[in-house]
């Protein structure tokens, strides 16, 4: 007989482990039927006793120890996959069952009993290594190519980390020429049966593979991966959507590290943080990282503050962009203009000579909020709060307003202004799934003179080189709550122009913005400069490890709770922001700490936040530094 503590892979279980009997033998990393509360749910065996050896512990206990109800146990994960899980959960503050759930597809727990069983790994690199590829798509591809070629020459695997379903299929029509029958493609919008088939059809061929899928199939029963390539590594769509919040990019390295295998992080322009540890030598480079765009598109800065001069009003079209709709239409090319979302923090501008609210530190444009003493301006940058009880700092006007472009206005006045051009969009609302999107991506490539309007939902399926694009507003991004918004705008940018061949126009009220400047014209460097400096400035990350405490509830108990919880954390020097609503409505506070790089996870900071009731959110590397 035989005392088993498993890890019920659930969600809504904040208990680590449970401790269950059976006279079965079971291994470490074996997935059994458990039952918990009302029903049965699949829990990972983590350690195994033996009963004899544990009667006095048993005799004292205040509790009765229940039956494992199923008959056989069957292995889906390797030693290595739950040791790396291990380490995510121990650094995100979150049980290892819950972090296993987000790791590991809800069909293959299910249908356990049908998978293949991974083989025991043998570390291919006793030292494996962990390299950056920065450069345009075309180079990393091809290098890309060039180490599936060296890997099964070795008779050894490998596994093509991207983001999204989207990157999946077109990672898929790219690296699978003429190694099509080792090539094994992974993502959400798989049938069940169609997982459970691909997901054994790796564990059982002989030959090395090479498998191309989302963060979440990492633990396909293969024991012969010698690299992990994460692809478009500054990918916001890394980070899972729910709770908890762990970041997949960084399960991907450790997972490599524990079964020996080499970590490529790959990008047009990687992450500041991942580029600062290249810079401290804890990154090898595959080939020089590129600091230079190579598009040869021709770039055109508008300043919309002088158009706001000319005209009276809010200007949505420049008279260069509405000179390219007409050009684009005459001489049947592609125009691609770009849109930010609705919903996003708005931008506050002086009604009468256009310029933007700044912070006075920093310079990020502020954001409007209403709190317990009346509106604030608040900088989600660098924190500074100040009243909005003020004029304009140019004109001393009063007419302050917050204004933003949503992409159901652009459309409506393009479609007034030029009611003969063919005028596609791609957004949440008209492409609710990834084959609508690309349907209709479809249409716009094969309609010459037409125009597509996009969020980034659309820039996804933009694989293809249109002549033109423009964006008619980033001014609102920089107001989001967000330290990595340049980084963020950067990239956006150099993928939006990457694919542009002939024109490509950028609107903004805030030209001096040096982001602008040093990503469209091609001064990568000088970027990554100014922005780690201004990170050491304000003890951003790499310098520091950020962790946001997020309290839900009634306004004057989450203050109370937050007091109190802000006292618990003071030797961590913590700052509360003020009470803010969510989209629903419910009354928020955000508490921030900074915590010295290396100096975390901390083990006592990490057990007061584990222990933190279900209402508080907490986020380890969160984006937005106010919840």
């Amino acid at each position: 007989m035989f005392l088993v503590d498993v890890i019920p892979i659930t969600r809504g279980i904040t208990i680590d482990s449970l401790t269950y009997f059976t006279s079965t033998k079971v291994v470490r990393g074996d997935i059994v039927q458990v039952p918990l509360r009302s029903r049965n749910v699949p829990a990972l065996v983590v350690s195994i006793r033996d009963v004899a050896e544990q009667k006095s512990q048993l005799k004292s206990s205040s509790f009765s120890i229940k039956k494992i109800r199923s008959k056989k146990s069957h292995t889906i994960v390797s030693q290595e996959f739950i040791s790396a899980a291990e380490k995510i959960a121990h650094y995100h503050t979150t049980s290892l069952g819950s972090v296993l759930h987000t790791l590991l597809p809800a069909s293959i727990l299910v249908d356990y009993e049908k998978i293949v069983a991974p083989k025991p790994i043998e570390k291919i690199n006793p030292s494996p290594d962990k390299h950056i590829l920065q450069a345009d798509t075309d180079e990393r591809w091809s290098q890309y190519k060039s180490m599936i070629r060296e890997a099964f020459a070795r008779k050894k695997s490998i596994y093509f980390c991207v983001p999204t379903a989207t990157d999946v299929a077109y990672a898929g029509n790219t690296l699978e020429r003429g190694i099509s029958e080792y090539t094994h493609t992974l993502h959400s919008g798989l049938t069940k049966k169609q997982l459970r088939e691909v997901w054994n059809a790796i564990g059982e061929q002989s030959h090395p593979v090479l498998i191309i899928g989302t963060p979440m199939f990492l633990g396909v029963p293969r024991n012969d991966i010698q690299t992990i390539i994460v692809e478009r590594e500054s990918a916001m769509a890394y980070k899972s959507m729910t709770r908890p919040i762990i970041d997949m990019r960084r399960f991907a390295e450790q997972f490599a590290e524990k079964i020996g295998a080499h970590c490529i992080f790959g990008d047009t322009l990687l992450r500041v943080e991942t580029l600062w540890r290249y810079n401290e030598g804890e990154l090898q480079a595959r080939i020089d990282p590129k600091f230079r765009s190579l598009s040869t598109s021709k770039v055109t800065l508008v300043d919309m503050k002088k158009d706001h001069e000319k005209e009276k009003g809010f200007i949505v079209l420049s008279e260069e962009l509405r000179q390219q709709i007409e050009h684009t239409k005459n001489n049947n090319e592609r125009l691609f203009i770009f849109t930010v979302r609705r919903g996003l923090a708005p931008l506050v501008v002086c009604g009468d000579c256009g310029a933007t609210v700044e912070c006075n530190h920093c310079h990020t444009p502020v954001t409007l909020h209403k709190v317990r003493g009346g509106n604030k301006f608040i900088c989600h940058r660098c924190g500074e709060i100040r009243d909005a009880k003020e004029t304009c700092a140019e004109c001393t006007s009063w007419k302050l307003n917050t204004l933003g472009i949503g992409i159901e206005l652009a459309e409506e006045i393009i479609s007034e202004e030029f009611p003969d051009v063919t005028l596609f969009r791609i957004d949440a609302d008209t492409a609710k799934t990834p084959a609508k999107a690309q349907s209709i991506m479809d249409k716009f490539i094969d309609t010459p003179g037409s125009v597509l309007l996009g969020t980034e939902k659309a820039i996804a399926h933009l694989r293809h080189s249109v002549e033109n694009s423009a964006v008619l507003s980033l001014d609102t991004l920089f107001a989001i709550p967000d330290f990595r918004i340049n980084e963020k705008i950067a990239s956006l940018l150099l993928n939006i122009r990457s694919h542009t061949s002939s024109s490509f126009i950028l609107q903004t009220r805030q030209p001096d913005q040096e982001v602008l400047k040093e990503v469209l014209f091609g001064n990568l460097i000088e970027f990554y400069r100014n922005e780690i400096k201004l990170r050491k400035q304000f003890d951003y990350p790499p310098f520091s490890t950020l962790i946001t405490v997020s309290i839900r509830g009634e306004k004057a108990k989450i203050v109370r709770s937050a007091e109190k919880l802000g006292s618990h954390l003071e030797p961590w020097k913590p700052i509360t922001f003020p009470v803010s609503r969510d989209k629903k409505g419910q009354s928020n506070i955000v508490i921030l700490l900074r915590i010295p790089s290396r100096a975390w996870p901390s083990e006592n900071l990490g057990k007061i936040l584990r222990t933190l009731p279900p209402n508080y959110t907490v986020t380890i590397d969160p984006d937005r530094i106010t919840g």
